[in-house]
């Protein structure tokens, strides 16, 4: 772990002494502060990577200085420490923007850990920025070259129609600029291969981070062993976090695959109905607060599937409904036959629905496109735009659709149909249904 800088706010002096000493035992360079408007000049006068101040300081709301940090650094890791612990202030304190809550006297071993994961949030966040401000000075580049190529082709046009009956020397000038078309639109292309390459290397990149993320919270569970309210509900907040940043870098590697038409599936004989029962229990594990039920008409249904993927399509289709809907409803999984057709193909139909805000009528037409998000989704929870162009793309590769139905404020069913090869399915004479609550 890099050390880093550190500024510790407490207007007990035999608090600040003892966490500086503590601190700097590791490598961390701290200042201190007794007061908050002291406190608040360090910040302004030098870079700092993390914030420990406790919630009340010269009389004064923890909370307002928690912003007022916020409003010099809103990168700055804050970690509240204070001797008077409530439930209620440790969620006033998280939703105004702490990283974590600390309670006086704070072991030892906690401080250092806490630290070192604050430490580690605002190094991954400084690197996160600097890998979006570079896509975005590429994709500027690729503009401009892009704008610079279609003027070239403008006046390549022009001239043409002025010199239709030229000469030989016309017909070589034609194709010079064809020439330097060609080069030009080959040199796109190489700056587009480039850009995904990157963003390939960025999701790479943020895969190791984010595992040892996932172990520091397997880490702080095993050590601590049963924890109380506020303990699960924060390592659970943390658990959340660190799943939707995975699922995003998820998103990028699936992306450049499919730019790139790398994204091959894997099918192995497998029971669609265990691979469904597999990802509803990580979801219930991850939302504890959040009612998810699985209905069941087939017991299982044995073929041949690319599990991972489908996996990671109802892991898209779930998150979505719980990102979507108010905390108090539940979300549906089902998994049933389709009525038999004309034909003798036979397909499966796994729908997710909940009870959230649903799909404008305007945006259900461009739903799957890349990149593209509903206005009232965008007000609601932020996200790539990529999570329905992938899981179609991985659907259709499966030789199946994903079809939906919508109503604007009262919800959305998802629905997967994928053909079924040489399986035998065992249907229940009624539906089963399971909740994980």
């Amino acid at each position: 772990m890099q050390p880093g800088r550190i500024l510790v706010i407490d207007d007990e002096e035999g608090v600040l002494i003892t966490i500086q000493a503590v601190l700097e035992e590791d490598g961390h360079v701290v200042r201190i502060a007794q007061k908050t408007d002291e406190g608040l000049n360090l910040l302004r006068q030098g870079a700092f990577d993390l914030v420990l101040t406790d919630l009340r300081i010269d009389e004064r709301d923890g909370m307002d200085m928690l912003r007022a940090v916020k409003t010099i650094d809103p990168e700055l890791v804050v970690i509240m420490l204070t001797g008077y612990a409530s439930l209620k202030s440790a969620i006033q304190a998280l939703r105004a923007g702490a990283y974590d809550y600390l309670i006086k006297p704070c072991d030892v071993n906690e401080l250092k850990l806490t630290i070192a994961r604050g430490l580690e949030k605002r190094g991954l966040a400084l690197a996160l920025k600097a890998r979006v401000a570079e896509l975005e000075d590429a994709n500027a580049r690729i503009a401009g070259f892009a704008d610079e190529l279609q003027e070239k082709v403008r006046a390549a046009t022009a001239q043409l129609a002025a010199q239709v009956e030229a000469t030989e020397h016309a017909n070589a000038e034609l194709a010079r600029l064809y020439a330097v078309e060609q080069q030009q639109t080959a040199h796109l292309q190489e700056l587009n291969e480039r850009k995904s390459s990157f963003l390939s290397m960025v999701a790479h990149e943020l895969r190791t981070p984010l595992t040892g993320l996932r172990g520091f919270t397997d880490l702080l569970r095993m050590r601590f062993g049963t924890l109380d309210a506020r303990q699960e509900r924060i390592i659970t907040l943390v658990s959340q976090q660190v799943e939707r940043l995975s699922d995003l870098v998820n998103e990028l590697l699936s992306l450049t695959n499919i730019e790139q038409r790398r994204l091959v599936l894997r099918p192995a004989p497998a029971d669609l109905v265990r691979c469904v029962t597999d990802v509803i229990e990580r979801f219930a594990l991850v939302y504890p607060l959040r009612e998810i039920s699985f209905e069941r008409q087939i017991e299982c249904c044995p073929g041949s599937w690319d599990c991972d993927r489908l996996e990671q399509v109802l892991s898209n289709l779930l998150s979505n409904a719980i990102k979507y809907s108010s905390v108090g409803t539940s979300v549906t999984v089902t998994i049933a036959l389709v009525p038999e057709s004309a034909t003798t193909d036979r397909f499966v139909r796994i729908s997710v629905t909940d009870r959230g805000i649903g799909i404008p009528p305007e945006a259900r037409a461009e739903l799957f496109a890349k990149f593209f998000r509903a206005s009232n989704a965008e007000a609601y929870q932020s996200g790539l735009g990529l999570g329905l162009f992938i899981s179609n793309e991985i659907v259709q590769q499966h030789g199946g659709w994903i079809e939906f139905e919508s109503k604007e404020g009262a919800g959305t069913t998802f629905s997967i149909i994928l053909p079924v090869h040489d399986a035998e399915l065992n249907e229940t004479t009624a539906p089963s249904q399971r909740t994980v609550a």
